[in-house]
């Protein structure tokens, strides 16, 4: 059953999908066949897809406001406040090179660095990264990754790793705005519709579909049905899209045997039946109707979806939504309208609209957009009340992409301010066929990669330059208590059953195995890993000696070894 329902899902939201994107389609008159043949025939590539391949630009973000009791007291988010960042971008797709040069400004300090992309692997400047986390994190203790970056003296120029994820990027970039298998994908799930859902309006010369919930249902089950008759091309139709937008290979790989078992699953056990699948459905909520009409003379296109809650969900409430856009193919105007409004009993009620208008005329389209949520809470929830307001302005052409955008987020609970931020950003783009991306040449004199950094498996430690025994337990580094001390001038005490003293002058350190406490002159400290015995000797994280005799570290990449030193 679990698997069915997945699998409904996913068809349910790809059907209210495939005749969306539909509406691109142009042609000659026949209802579902016409559809179909102006999907094959359809020109999917966007003027702006030029801009995936070859471009330059600039992005600006700036951190407004970042405050509320919810931040209070944590220094790496209250210092983010006033933040901005602002990065320079150089694309070549058809190399596999990515350029960014960023100037971030934070604490009333600049840091500027720059990322690079290839068709294997990131890039960074070392310095100005370990700069940025030393403000972002000054009092560093454990041997973690992100620590022995703090901790590492005379970096090398570049750091760099490699990904997975490299192709599934340039691949993406590649297809642009629709990928190819965007096609195949509507032409199966309108192959799949029966007839009687569409129909001709010879007075508006348009295609017309119309649903509710009962024809909802049909719909999913012929699509059910036709994809069990057809799992291979279903599944590959499927994976192929989601290659394209950027999932792994090995996941890919996965989704593909998870669909074709849930697909013969249902084969072995029976298809839901309309009834089931609308029971299914009307569980979360009720569609009155779904309208869908396309002019074959010119670009206008009509959508209309109006639903309310199921009374089992116990969320009184409902959705509206409308697409309108008139005139013809080189000149036509838009709108968009969504609204939902839920309330659930004792808990809260939430609201969603947003609204765009957008203009085009022929190879420019241009618009704007605004989104509120309102999110408001009973006693249960403490009378949270939420509000987030989202808005912007897009002039897009084949050669410039020009965009302002801003973000304004406020969290009450109980009349108090828990979080209020504001984010603005700006971005400019222009399609750059001359455009050069300048990667630097990696050599084992000026780079080092990340992986490498903390590899527990032959990480060396020493004290004072002397070196001292390291283990690795569950992950975690550790290295003996006594050896340790003592080589750091302290004396060490064992009282049993399970108690340590070190003392040096007049400091005292008491621990107990396997505690996550410890105290340093009576004041309490929290430690993990906690102190405890390995092959018969105490061991310790190297934070208990950062912090109770105030060490020193030094980390040294190239070689993987880490320095203790006493002050």
């Amino acid at each position: 059953m679990k698997a069915r329902s997945r699998l409904l899902a996913i068809l349910c939201v790809t059907l209210c999908l495939s005749l969306v994107f539909s509406t691109g389609a142009y042609g000659a008159p026949n209802a579902k066949q016409l559809l179909i043949q102006h999907i094959n025939e359809a020109d999917f590539t966007s003027i702006y897809d030029q801009m995936y391949q070859a471009s330059s630009g600039t992005c600006v973000f700036q951190l407004n406001e970042l405050s509320g009791a919810a931040i209070t007291g944590i220094d790496e988010l209250n210092d983010l406040n006033g933040a901005s960042l602002s990065m320079g971008y150089k694309l070549n797709t058809a190399k596999k090179q990515l350029e960014l040069n960023y100037d971030l400004s934070l604490q009333q300090d600049n840091y500027q660095g720059n990322v690079y992309f290839t068709d294997e692997e990131f890039i960074f400047t070392a310095e100005s990264l370990i700069n940025i986390l030393r403000t972002i994190y000054p009092d560093p203790t454990g041997l973690d990754e992100t620590n022995l970056l703090l901790f590492m003296r005379d970096p090398p120029q570049y750091f760099y790793a490699s990904s997975d994820e490299m192709d599934a990027l340039w691949s993406t970039l590649n297809q642009g705005t629709y990928p190819d298998e965007l096609k195949d994908l509507l032409v199966f799930f309108v192959e799949a519709i029966p007839e009687k859902y569409a129909s001709l309006s010879l007075r508006n010369q348009s295609v017309v579909f119309s649903l509710d919930s009962a024809g909802l249902a049909d719909v999913i089950h012929c699509v059910i049905e036709k994809a069990i008759n057809e799992p291979d091309r279903m599944v590959n139709i499927l994976t192929s899209c989601l290659a394209n937008s950027g999932v792994s290979k090995q996941d890919l790989a996965e989704i593909r045997a998870d669909l074709l078992y849930e697909l013969q699953d249902m084969k072995d056990y029976g298809i839901p039946s309309v009834i089931e699948i609308k029971r299914e459905i009307e569980r979360l909520f009720v569609l009155k109707s779904l309208r869908l009409e396309k002019s074959l003379i010119s670009k206008n296109v009509s959508i209309t979806l109006n639903g309310d809650f199921a009374k089992d969900s116990g969320i009184v409430g409902s959705i509206r939504a409308n697409y309108n856009t008139t005139g013809d193919k080189d000149k036509y105007d838009g709108t968009a309208n969504f609204n939902l409004e839920a309330t659930l009993a004792q808990v809260g009620s939430g609201s969603a609209n947003y609204k765009l208008d957008f203009q085009s005329n022929g190879d420019r389209i241009n618009g704007n957009y605004n989104l509120d949520i309102g999110i408001r809470g009973d006693e249960m929830l403490d009378m949270l009340n939420v509000s987030c307001a989202i808005k912007g302005y897009y002039d897009y052409s084949a050669t410039n992409i020009d965009a302002q955008d801003e973000i304004k987020i406020s969290v009450h609970m109980d009349g108090v301010k828990q979080l209020s931020l504001s984010l603005a950003s700006d971005v400019a783009i222009k399609y750059d066929p001359e455009v050069s991306v300048n990667i630097p040449k990696l050599t084992p004199a000026n780079s080092m990669n990340l992986e490498n950094i903390g590899n527990t498996d032959n990480i060396r430690i020493y004290v004072d330059g002397h070196p001292v025994t390291t283990h690795s337990i569950y992950g975690d580094i550790v290295i003996p208590v006594r050896e340790t001390a003592v080589l750091l001038g302290c004396q060490v005490e064992w009282v049993e059953p399970d108690e340590i003293i070190i003392t040096r002058n007049d400091e005292t350190i008491v621990i107990y195995l396997d505690a996550w406490m410890y105290t340093a002159n009576g004041e309490g400290h929290f430690i993990y890993p906690s102190v405890t015995l390995y092959e018969g000797k105490a061991v310790a994280p190297v934070q208990l000696f950062t912090e109770a005799l105030d060490c020193t570290i030094i980390y040294n990449g190239q070689s993987n070894s880490v320095n203790i030193k006493s002050k």
